[in-house]
């Protein structure tokens, strides 16, 4: 199994290819443990976020709140941003989200 470290020296491309691939498995992509987008550990007192990469499969990471905030307004926060500049992170289409809460309501 690759954990976070692995992923933090992986380039784009390859990545890219590994999100994929447990998209397809239907798992999460990391643990609460670090962030997958700055790959620090959560700071104190406070757990890491859940992201939605997509909703359908339900594929999720875990991340800090000003990286989630980075994710979906494409703010820089560190030297490689690869993993948000490609769009790794967001594999979903406009109303996705909005269905899938529906659909938990139910």
């Amino acid at each position: 199994m690759i954990i976070v470290a692995d992923i933090e020296c992986m380039g784009s491309q390859n990545l890219i290819l590994y999100v994929k691939h447990v998209a397809k498995k239907n798992m999460n992509l990391n643990n609460r443990e670090r962030c997958m987008v700055c790959f620090e550990d959560p700071e104190d007192g406070f757990e890491l976020t859940k992201h939605h990469i997509s909703y359908f499969p339900e594929f999720v990471c875990f991340v800090h709140f000003k990286c989630h905030e980075a994710i979906h307004h494409r703010v820089d926060i560190n030297q490689d941003m690869s993993i948000i500049k490609n769009d790794i992170l967001i594999q979903y289409g406009d109303g996705d989200s909005r269905r899938f809460y529906s659909e938990i309501k139910e």
